[in-house]
């Protein structure tokens, strides 16, 4: 079994994964800096960032 592919394949791995999570929690209203409010409706949908979850 070739290491340094293993290597190489599990370090892109994880940059990815961490990409995309910081992605959703982007969308989410979730960033380094703040976190902001959910606005709440009377029909249950929420919004972030102008997003209609």
């Amino acid at each position: 079994m070739d290491k340094n592919a293993v290597k190489k394949f599990a370090v892109n791995a994880r940059r990815k994964l961490i990409d995309s999570v910081s992605q959703k929690a982007y969308g989410l209203g979730i960033s380094i800096d703040e976190i902001k409010e959910v606005e709440q409706i009377p029909n249950g949908r929420s919004r972030t960032n102008s997003k209609w979850k």
